[in-house]
């Protein structure tokens, strides 16, 4: 966007210096025209970009209030496709994609965080693809510069976790791929060890109360985090 700016400013230049005196008027009038529809036209891109932005930022929220029941999208650990275990369902996946990033950041036993966007691209129509890799940054609140609009040199990004598709005149989650090497092992690691029926347990069209005792001292944050998503998916069931 920027070099299109510097692009658009130059042509103005050189249309200036060879005008005649003459037709100096008419030229004016036209480079005002020419800029006015230059930020127009820069105006509603940067409004569609940012919409890619909106759409990271809503999935993340969902995450936040533990709302699991998103759109199905495929999501590759080291080139492996996870598996959708419950009838193209996938709360159990963005579950574990959650835990992973919060685990990652250390985040996992809760406070406020923001989320940190970069987009490998800036998207224009027949331009650029409709396919745009979009990486992201969990940051503590408490980590944030008090500064306005300055970052933090030290922040670390998860490298085009998000792939997101322009679909007619939306954008839409199409895929997630983790290559990161600590955030795969995380992902993979919970995804051996952990046992989603430790505290309720799925059977046909019923859920079953396991006998597991709840100890508030010693549950671990993970254990919590697992008890509250099953209770919702219980909670689903008596709607």
């Amino acid at each position: 966007m920027w070099a299109l700016g510097q692009l658009t400013f130059s042509l103005i230049w050189i249309l200036l210096m060879k005008t005649p005196k003459k037709s100096f008027p008419y030229t004016v009038m036209f480079i005002g025209i020419v800029l006015f529809f230059s930020i127009f036209v820069g105006a509603g891109l940067m409004g569609e970009n940012h919409r890619i932005d909106d759409l990271i930022n809503e999935h993340f929220t969902k995450f936040k209030d533990e709302n699991y029941s998103t759109k199905c999208f495929p999501i590759s650990i080291d080139s492996r496709v996870v598996k959708v275990e419950e009838d193209n369902l996938c709360n159990n996946q963005n579950f574990l994609l959650y835990i992973s990033l919060l685990k990652k950041f250390e985040l996992i036993g809760g406070g406020k965080y923001s989320v940190n966007i970069k987009r490998n691209s800036f998207w224009i129509p027949f331009i650029k693809s409709e396919n745009i890799s979009v990486s992201i940054s969990l940051q503590k609140e408490s980590d944030k510069s008090w500064i306005p609009f300055v970052g933090n040199n030290n922040e670390v990004f998860i490298n085009d976790l998000f792939t997101v598709k322009r679909n007619k005149w939306n954008w839409d989650i199409s895929r997630v791929v983790v290559i990161d090497p600590d955030l795969v092992k995380i992902f993979t690691g919970f995804e051996t060890s952990l046992d989603f029926n430790k505290f309720i347990e799925k059977t046909d069209t019923k859920y079953q109360f396991n006998s597991e005792i709840i100890d508030s001292e010693n549950i671990t944050d993970i254990e919590k985090r697992l008890l509250r998503f099953n209770l919702q998916k219980v909670a689903e069931l008596l709607k």
